[in-house]
């Protein structure tokens, strides 16, 4: 390891090897690293592989140890075992390469189901205080710690839909008893959004049983996003006609709804009012648009709402207008977005919107 310039290097040289070649490396690491580790110092990279990535904090919390970062220090100074992951944090994190990270996981098993389950729920209640709950879930879910992984879930949900990442919320409920959630209502209700929005209708409906037979149902704003969904499957269906009639109560209600709420309604309108050809009504609900506030989302666009406008002058007929519009509104997001969605704009651009 020394002979190399990063231990990367090193284990990147070893990745092509042979099954009996891999045997040799794995006997050569047990006898070299043992030789170069006291046991205390083997039995803290052991511990720590239990996360993918860590801190000096993190370690101290899954080994107790609070010359914790001393150790990485060392390591990362003598440049073995430890990779330098590049991050914003002020704390440096590291991670191992994945032949070391194996070897140590090895070893890992051989201290017993409860110790590593020790380890992994430490590890998930220290990623849940610091709002990395991805993490938290995973470990908590390698812990056997149901009911901590539900209120996890419980706690993201939300966060989940209103980013879109329906698939990663479905993975996670999955991976859970079906009879741990259905006492949940909020997760219950993102669970719909997340199957209907992914296609899983007979999901979504056994879902919706769920939902309509919990004793919270009949709360006002469950109530609403329960008509809510029942008009996004009307929506996915294209019947714009009967979608309206179920949204037009929800928008005279005079019961407040949740700004993720207002929002889907909003959303709905909008675009239920350009299929019914009530164009100037779906403008209004554009404009109503940025009354809305979502505190997690606070500078992101608003995309199937924010274009109404355009697109309402382009099923009208009017190009002029529904190109000023639009370009207007890619012009307004791009500066506020990642590489990603940039690009995803810069390709919309490109949309013969100019005649060109």
């Amino acid at each position: 390891l020394r002979q190399h310039k990063t231990p990367e290097q090193f284990f990147d040289s070893q990745r092509h090897l042979s099954v009996s070649q891999a045997e040799a490396l794995e006997q050569y690491l047990e006898s070299t690293v043992s030789q170069q580790l006291s046991a205390a110092e083997l039995g803290f990279l052991v511990r720590i592989s239990a996360c993918r990535r860590f801190n000096r904090e993190l370690c101290e919390q899954l080994t107790g140890d609070p010359a914790s970062g001393q150790l990485l220090d060392r390591f990362e100074k003598e440049n073995l075992f430890l990779l330098p992951i590049d991050t914003a944090d002020a704390e440096p994190w590291y991670r191992f390469h994945r032949l070391f990270a194996t070897f140590l996981h090895r070893r890992l098993a051989r201290l017993g189901a409860a110790e590593v389950g020790r380890l992994h729920n430490r590890a998930s209640h220290w990623f849940s205080g610091k709002d990395l709950l991805i993490e938290a879930m995973r470990h908590a879910m390698l812990a056997g710690d149901t009911d901590f992984a539900v209120a996890l879930v419980d706690r993201t949900a939300r966060r989940f839909v209103s980013g879109a990442n329906f698939v990663e919320l479905l993975k996670w409920c999955d991976a859970l008893p079906r009879e741990s959630l259905r006492s949940q209502l909020i997760v219950l209700l993102c669970m719909a959004w997340a199957q209907l929005s992914c296609g899983r209708i007979e999901d979504f409906e056994r879902t919706m049983a769920e939902v309509d037979s919990h004793p919270d149902r009949a709360r006002p704003s469950a109530a609403a996003e329960s008509r809510l969904l029942r008009a996004y499957l009307l929506l996915t269906t294209d019947d714009s006609v009967a979608c309206l009639c179920v949204i037009e109560p929800i928008l005279q209600d005079v019961q407040p709804l949740t700004p993720f709420q207002t929002l889907i309604v909003r959303n709905f309108a909008g675009l239920c009012l350009v299929y019914s050809n009530q164009f100037e009504r779906a403008r209004e609900a554009a404009r109503l648009r940025h009354q809305i506030d979502i505190p997690e989302r606070p500078d992101r666009p608003r995309p199937l709402i924010d274009v109404v406008e355009g697109f309402s002058h382009l099923i009208e007929g009017n190009i002029v207008l529904a190109r000023a519009a639009l370009s207007a509104f890619l012009n307004d997001i791009e500066p506020r977005l990642d590489f990603g969605d940039r690009k995803s704009v810069v390709q919309g651009k490109s949309v013969d919107l100019g005649g060109r």
